[in-house]
Order: C-alpha cells, then sequence, then structure tokens
C-alpha cells in the first residue's frame, strides 16, 4: 500500500519535533486570546487539563471576551474539570 505525500510530510514532522509534540509556552494566547487551556476545557479533555497545569498552564488566564477556563468550565457544565481548574487556580496564588 502506498502512503500519501501528506501523510509522509507528517511524519517528517513528527520525527523532526520529536514524540510527543514539545508544549513549547502552555500560557500561549491565540488570536482571540485563548489558550490550549481554554481548548481543552472547551473540548471536555480531563486528561488534557492536567497535563497542561502540569506544564505549568494558568487557569486565570482570561480569553478577549474575558473569559477564563475556569468560566468556560463553569458555563458548559464540565464539573470535573471546574473542580481540577479551582484547586490549581487557588493553588497558583
Amino acid at each position: 500500500m502506498q502512503s500519501s505525500p501528506a501523510f509522509g510530510r507528517m511524519q517528517g514532522m513528527t520525527r523532526a519535533l520529536g514524540s510527543p509534540l514539545p508544549l513549547g509556552n502552555p500560557n500561549y494566547q491565540g488570536p482571540f486570546g485563548n489558550t490550549l487551556l481554554h481548548g481543552a476545557v472547551v473540548s471536555g479533555d480531563l486528561r488534557e487539563v492536567k497535563r497542561l497545569l502540569a506544564a505549568g498552564a494558568d487557569p486565570r488566564i482570561a480569553n478577549f471576551d474575558g473569559k477564563t477556563p475556569v468560566q468556560a468550565a463553569e458555563l458548559l457544565g464540565y464539573v470535573r474539570i471546574f473542580d481540577v481548574l479551582q484547586k490549581a487556580k487557588s493553588v497558583r496564588r
């Protein structure tokens, strides 16, 4: 079976970056002010939320709408994620 050119490029990028992919700045804010933590919360991914917190992500950073990952978890009804973020938020004070 032949692999696609895109698959080959992706394999090359993975080798160049290493596996797993390096995290870099866990508090980087994208065009709308969302951090990686915002994205993990919106996705409902508790495991990723914990991984980002362990890497130094700050749950108090608000996006350009003024919402923090903690507020997003509350709005979306992700109780377990909200609890984890609340504990992390209080530890960082």
